[in-house]
């Protein structure tokens, strides 16, 4: 990596706009890209190689096999998964997908069962993921309409997408998918890079502003993300390392950190969640737990376990100490996350 660069440089004087959607490009893309340097072709840079190779190691995560279980025919949170699928049509590399149908207390009408898991069948489709990989695992006698209202939807949904039918079925080609996810592991090496690309170009351009307004535009929007989603105490210091004490904080950042606080806890507050553990497998729900921002577990007012065919637990036993170290280390969790006890309830299925 040169150490400066021409301060008339073609790529630090496009919008950063344009300059980021080129990076993405860069480093999502399957073409071969060799730099030039003085007219000498040169090979591709190692950050490129990494990146790609993390593309790839990601791309083979689609390729495992997916279990969905929808409780009481509750279909919205199967379907958000598989519509976020769509975009890059990331199902084609699915290897293969379990749709489990657990037993409820009430049985809705046949009609309505047919609807939503109509609405289920063509998600799966626009999803890229073949018909042939999905399994139907319904524990109800209603499963035969159920299959056949599947069925019957992504019938009718080739039937009226011929052209893109017909593409779905032949595989996708070009691997177009996880650009997000990447982008997110990414974004901070991608930073850093540009920093030190165009750094000596921004010292020469910018002398007389202040350090921070010296920074590349696309690592100053980072940087104002964070110090406003940030649960943290934020410090300002200057070069010397001074303030020795944390100044007021910035009306707008103040206003911004409270807005986002209140926004949380009525999210927590007013929404009830439900863990889903199929055959005794917490780990699904512990990853859950984990990912809550700080403090959000305390505003949680209700939380439903529901567990369905578990060979860990008997169906006297519910309300007792669960068995297994995998259960205490799941009642653990939701202790150290400050999810209150009244707030928990567990329901058994069959």
């Amino acid at each position: 990596m040169a150490a400066s660069q021409d301060q008339t440089s073609p790529l630090l004087a496009l919008p950063p706009e344009l300059r980021n959607q080129i990076y993405t490009a860069a480093l999502t893309g399957e073409d071969i890209i060799l730099v030039a340097e003085n007219g000498v072709r040169q090979g591709q840079p190692g950050l490129l190689r990494t990146c790609r190779g993390i593309s790839d190691a990601l791309q083979l995560y689609y390729t495992n096999t997916f279990r969905l279980t929808i409780s009481d025919d509750r279909t919205a949170t199967a379907l958000a998964w598989l519509q976020s699928l769509v975009p890059d049509q990331r199902g084609a590399h699915i290897g293969g997908l379990i749709l489990t149908s657990s037993t409820g207390l009430t049985e809705p009408p046949a009609a309505v069962v047919n609807e939503m898991w109509g609405l289920l069948g063509r998600e799966v489709v626009k999803s890229g993921l073949p018909y042939g990989r999905v399994e139907v695992q319904a524990t109800r006698d209603i499963e035969k309409r159920v299959i056949r209202g599947c069925e019957s939807a992504l019938t009718l949904l080739l039937l009226s997408l011929k052209v893109e039918a017909l593409g779905l079925v032949r595989e996708i080609a070009v691997w177009k998918g996880i650009q997000m996810e990447l982008r997110l592991q990414l974004q901070t090496v991608r930073d850093m890079e540009r920093v030190l690309d165009s750094q000596a170009v921004l010292d020469s351009q910018t002398a007389d502003q202040e350090e921070g307004e010296r920074l590349p535009p696309e690592l100053r929007i980072q940087i104002y993300s964070q110090a406003l989603t940030t649960a943290c105490e934020v410090w300002v210091i200057d070069v010397e390392g001074r303030h020795e004490q944390a100044p007021p904080v910035p009306p707008l950042l103040q206003t911004c950190q409270q807005i986002r606080a209140e926004a949380l806890e009525l999210y927590y507050s007013g929404n009830t969640f439900v863990a889903q553990v199929l055959e005794g497998e917490t780990n699904i729900a512990r990853a859950w737990l984990g990912s809550l921002s700080s403090g959000a577990g305390t505003h949680i007012t209700e939380l439903r376990i529901e567990i369905t065919s578990d060979r860990n637990l008997e169906p006297g036993c519910v309300g007792e100490e669960p068995t297994g170290s995998a259960w205490r280390q799941f009642g653990h969790d939701i202790e150290e996350a400050g999810i209150p006890s009244r707030a928990v309830s567990v329901r058994m299925g069959t």
